[in-house]
């Protein structure tokens, strides 16, 4: 079981629901909500948001739901349809060497993306 998967379950049998009523709250049905449990389907980045409104989750819980949801991200997409060279460059560029980063150059990267 992942950590997602343990988070969803605890909020749902919190509030005494069924996996269809969390289906419901979440607009899916509930063969999905089982697959995301169960870690075969990605979690919709959506659900952060009305996880945390529909369960008034606290500041603790959205942290940790936050955390477990960046766990799961296995592959990003960068929409790159109408941007500018430069970015596109940049975009591919980094993916190109991605896995040749090391501690120092994800430091400098992390540096640079605080200040924005």
């Amino acid at each position: 079981m992942t950590t997602i998967s343990r988070l969803l379950r605890m909020i749902r049998l919190q509030h005494g629901e069924l996996m269809h009523d969390m289906a419901q709250k979440l607009n899916v049905t509930s063969a999905f909500l089982s697959a995301v449990e169960n870690g075969r389907k990605p979690v919709p980045s959506s659900w952060l948001s009305i996880l945390s409104e529909k369960y008034t989750l606290s500041e603790q819980q959205i942290d940790e739901l936050r955390c477990a949801f960046n766990d799961t991200i296995k592959q990003v997409r960068i929409p790159l349809d109408g941007a500018p060279s430069d970015r596109r460059d940049l975009a591919l560029s980094f993916a190109r060497r991605f896995d040749e980063l090391d501690h120092e150059d994800i430091a400098a990267f992390m540096d640079i993306l605080s200040r924005k």
